[in-house]
């Protein structure tokens, strides 16, 4: 093992000649040299790549220029030795990075099927920054050789030194409570959640009982939960909450996890390790019994975030938490520790703050021995701090205060992580864990407690009160219920026997309440009225998947009624709504379901192990669904919309219609015409915002054929699902969950910006970004997750979409030019005032603009905050003029 630490260090420092890259093996486009030892992976792609051996401050290092990158990655690596074993190792390296990519690394096959036996993704800042994991293989492909990969997936320049891989010990940890706190008596931490589907204050409250004392010495906290709660999935009676990452434990010791609990309750604790459940422990709280301990025995794995979930129907309380080992549980209770909560309030609970408005924060310290004074700190995206010290009492009590934090003017806009640490009388910190929160200061919607008919944005989200408030509060005034709010009107959830309907109207009016206008969606069906009661596999075997519902109805006419049904019952409350959903995938369109695919399939998904079959000719059988939509809303009366066409812009791959070819049948059944707006989905894989990217490709492909056909668009168009996303950081924390870099947080509302601005800039009418409805705790990341972290906390990205919707709201797009050095400027207007969103070309690391001073037309930064110059990401102008005087503003910037 030792030798692997030699040959890397050989390949930092040694002295012998560089290796040439063979330009012939990429056709040209990859040239320069690399350091002994590499080699250059990227020929395959269609990346412009130069390698250079640099010299700084007398060390070498690394440095790979991606100066074009149209699809694929830039990629090298380091071949490991054929006697590489399996166990724990430390991959570390330094490194810096300018312009806009995300680095891969990790430990690779060299061959197909090209699997990473361990992957990490980093966001290196502008200067030089570490980077080390430790991390296990258990076991390794045999036969395969390895190497240690590096991955950029964007134009940049990367520098890169020190690299290192050598055996380590797994890493020991903390061996005391491996919760950051003891009790919960302000509520939930943060990074805490609980289900996607269970709305606060109606499925479930969370009370801090002030006037009760548990047995950590502070008030508990108290859960109550109303059963019977449906989900897109399935029918949950139990809620789970879901804690934060604990903090690192000891390696290959037996611990406890777990917290004292009273009440009238049943369910279980469990300990769960990544995605995997290591241990469950089931209880039952009778009121007579009084506070009882449950917890759960494990050994934690070496790999994986570890959290406690508590599962449960009924009413309890909660404090005293504690995981660790177990013979260090009666300590537990005599560490010091730091509660911080938002101040109370539907909008400050959601972890926002408009602008204008006093930033306050909660707070509750148990001194640890030593602790002289608590310091507060508050840090934005930019650096800017502002900290305040509060003492301790000389009788170590319990410090509760609620603190104003003075943020500053210039760059107020945006997330601030805010940070409170126990201090020792030399102003160092004490050995108790800090505790944190996010806090979003955004400027205040335009429609901000009242209806939005015409606005153009959209978003999934589930009928719960936190989430429907972030949705409005970062200017989504319209909300698709796919997913996220299709038990409410999905046949399968409201008809589940012959007969037996279950309205849940209360989700319904959830929305409304918070002013977020409907698209509704007439889908599912109950399997004893579909194609699955004639499916190859029986149902039930199905039952738990999000995709079994979306078996074809039996009878259209039947279909047709209950359309009717929901279009009658909820015409004054949904403004329109959407056929099914997507056609053109198996998915979410079948017929069968067969575990051995038939020769003759034509149209065919794999899921699960099996295969989704749908119709041969799925366009007609939707515009069928279509009409009987339409006709439903004519004779229920109604004046809702009926979108039609739902198509895409994909390729086709596996048994899908391809967008085009789907397009093209649908306007020549004269779908297109039958609707009052046409819907497409798309979701991105690279950046967007220049003529030609690939929201013009996937819009072409997708309303091309119709637009051909008829001659012009006979219809609107909406773009109902999609997303520029694909896993997006963990936010702005810094210790809990491991947080992400300022340029990752930067890159991920930049993209989102992006997108939306490409959308109505190709004529767009509404956006309905997917999807705020996908969180369920840091065991369970969601890939298609977006605005919202994997706790259903505010993601800094919907920071830069609330600056994006506060600008643009009420106006329309008018065209598109191009400003400075590669800078495109997207143009929208009421004819009063006029915004910019500028966007630099993605793939030019010089594409700038510069603004002329002007008291007319102001410049501002992705958040809305002063304007950065040379900055890669989004930028805005806007003030009182129309669109021709911003063009001939924006065409002095240089």
């Amino acid at each position: 093992m030792v030798r692997i630490l030699s040959l890397l260090l050989l390949a930092a420092a040694c002295t012998a000649a560089a290796l040439t890259v063979d330009p012939a093996l990429s056709e040209g486009r990859v040239t320069g040299e690399l350091l002994p030892g590499w080699r250059e992976n990227s020929g395959w792609a269609k990346a412009w790549v130069h390698y250079t051996v640099e010299r700084e401050n007398g060390r070498e290092f690394q440095r790979i220029d991606v100066r074009r990158l149209e699809n694929g990655y830039c990629q090298f690596d380091f071949r490991l030795p054929p006697d590489f074993e399996a166990g724990t190792w430390r991959l570390s390296f330094r490194a810096r990075l300018q312009g806009r990519a995300r680095l891969n690394t990790g430990i690779r096959m060299v061959n197909a099927p090209f699997r990473w036996l361990f992957k990490e993704a980093v966001s290196p800042e502008q200067e030089w920054g570490a980077f080390s994991r430790v991390f296990t293989l258990r076991s390794l492909p045999k036969g395969e050789p390895l190497s240690i990969f590096m991955q950029l997936n964007g134009t940049a320049t990367l520098d890169l030194r020190d690299v290192e891989l050598v055996p380590a010990e797994p890493e020991a940890g903390e061996d005391g409570n491996l919760f950051r706190q003891h009790s919960l008596a302000l509520g939930l931490p943060a990074a805490w959640s609980w289900q996607n589907c269970f709305s606060e204050g109606d499925h479930v409250t969370f009370s801090e009982e002030n006037g009760e004392v548990g047995p950590s010495g502070m008030p508990p906290l108290k859960i109550e939960v109303r059963s019977g709660v449906m989900t897109s999935y399935d029918y949950r009676d139990s809620v789970t909450v879901c804690s934060a990452p604990l903090l690192t434990p000891p390696a290959g010791r037996r611990l406890t996890a777990g917290m004292m609990l009273k009440g009238a309750a049943s369910g279980e604790l469990a300990v769960r390790c990544g995605s995997r459940m290591i241990a469950r422990r089931p209880f039952e709280l009778k009121p007579e019994e009084g506070w009882k301990r449950v917890a759960a025995e494990f050994i934690p794995s070496q790999a994986g975030i570890l959290t406690v979930e508590l599962t449960f129907r009924g009413t309890l309380w909660c404090d005293a938490l504690y995981a660790g080992l177990p013979e260090r549980l009666a300590e537990a209770a005599r560490e010091g520790w730091t509660e911080l909560a938002p101040e109370k309030g539907k909008t400050a609970a959601a972890g926002i703050v408009f602008a204008g408005e006093p930033v306050r924060v909660r707070l509750l310290s148990k001194p640890a021995p030593g602790a002289k004074e608590l310091e507060v700190k508050a840090v934005n995206l930019y650096g800017d701090a502002v900290s305040r010290r509060i003492p301790f009492s000389g009788d170590r009590s319990v410090l509760r205060n609620t603190l104003t934090l003075e943020l500053p003017a210039a760059r107020r806009l945006g997330p601030w992580q805010v940070e409170a640490i126990q201090l020792d009388v030399s102003g160092k910190p004490v050995d108790v864990p800090a505790v944190e929160r996010v806090v979003n200061v955004l400027p205040r919607p335009v429609y901000w407690g009242k209806d939005a008919p015409d606005s153009p944005f959209g978003i999934h989200v589930q009928p719960v009160n936190r989430h429907l408030t972030m949705a409005k509060a970062i200017g989504a005034n319209w909300a698709r219920l796919h997913d996220a709010g299709v038990q409410l009107l999905g046949w399968a959830y409201l008809e589940r026997k012959p007969g037996e309907w279950s309205f849940d109207d209360d989700g319904v009016r959830r929305y409304r309440k918070h002013h977020l206008k409907l698209l509704g969606e007439l889908t599912t069906a109950p399997s004893f009225r579909s194609h699955a009661v004639n499916s190859s596999v029986p149902y039930p075997t199905l039952r738990q998947s999000v995709t079994s519902p979306y078996f074809l109805p039996l009878s259209m006419r039947e279909y047709g009624e209950y359309c009717e049904r929901i279009i009658t019952r909820y015409g004054g409350s949904i403004d329109a709504f959407d056929v099914w959903n997507e056609p053109w995938l198996p998915l979410f369109f079948h017929i069968d379901y067969v575990k051995k695919l038939p020769e003759n399939a034509k149209r065919w998904a794999s899921f699960g192990g099996g295969f989704y079959l749908s119709p041969d000719d799925p366009a007609a059988e939707f515009y069928k669904m279509q009409r009987q939509v339409r006709q439903a809303v004519r004779n229920s009366g109604s004046r809702a919309r009926v979108l039609g066409v739902n198509t895409t812009d994909g390729l086709g791959h596996e048994g899908r219609v391809p967008g085009r070819e789907f397009s093209q049948r649908m306007a020549e059944l004269g779908a297109a015409e039958d609707c009052d707006a046409i819907s497409y989905h798309q979701y991105l894989t690279r950046l967007v915002g220049f003529p030609g990217d690939e929201v013009e490709q996937g819009y072409e492909r997708a309303i091309g054929p119709i637009r051909e056909h008829h001659g012009k668009l006979p219809r609107p168009v909406w773009f109902t699902e999609g997303s520029p996303l694909n896993e997006p950081c963990d936010g702005f924390y810094r210790t809990i969950p491991p947080g992400a870099s300022r340029s990752e947080i930067f890159d991920t509302g930049d993209r989102v910006v992006r997108f939306v601005t490409a959308l109505l800039g190709c004529g767009v009418e509404k956006v309905f970004l997917y999807s705020m409805g996908l969180h369920n705790g840091y065991g369970t990341l969601n890939p298609h997750r977006l605005l919202i972290t994997a706790a259903g906390e505010l993601h800094p990205s919907a920071a830069a979409y609330a600056n994006l919707t506060s600008v643009l709201e009420g106006k329309a797009f008018v065209r598109r030019l191009p400003v400075g050095i590669l800078v495109h400027a997207y143009i929208f207007s009421d004819g009063r005032r006029s915004t910019a969103v500028l966007l630099p070309d993605p793939a030019c690391r010089e594409a700038a603009w510069k603004p002329e001073p002007s008291e007319q037309w102001h410049a501002s930064d992705l958040f809305g905050n002063a304007f950065v110059a040379g900055s890669p990401y989004a930028s805005f102008v806007t003030g009182t003029g129309s669109a021709d005087e911003l063009e001939n503003y924006l065409k002095q910037g240089k």
